[in-house]
């Protein structure tokens, strides 16, 4: 039986200087490892709109934590999110970001 964990990513959107009226992220996970069931793993989540119902104020911050269920070994298991297509309150485009992160766990 393989063993089975959960990690939990805690993801931190910082605003930044423009007021964010549109502020849609994607998280993928992914493991690599070919002992984990079935092979590699991975997930995406999606939120629309961070900033609904009101918009993002400048340099406000917005944590999602999202827990993954590692069964078996993860070398690595990662987690990515990328912010695009943010808007801010003129329509102006918000620079992309993204960030990624891995841990290793044991079978």
């Amino acid at each position: 039986m393989k063993s089975c964990l959960h990690i939990l990513f805690i993801l931190a959107v910082l605003a930044g200087s423009a007021v964010a009226q549109e502020h849609p992220l994607s998280s993928t996970a992914t493991t690599l490892s070919p002992s984990t069931l079935g092979g590699a793993g991975f997930g995406s989540l999606i939120w629309t709109n961070l900033a609904s119902p009101f918009a993002l104020a400048t340099n406000a911050i917005i944590t999602n934590d999202v827990t993954m269920k590692v069964v078996g070994q993860g070398n690595p298991a990662n987690n990515t999110a990328i912010a695009d297509y943010a808007t801010d309150i003129f329509g102006n485009a918000v620079p992309v970001a993204s960030s990624t992160i891995g841990v290793t766990t044991a079978a």
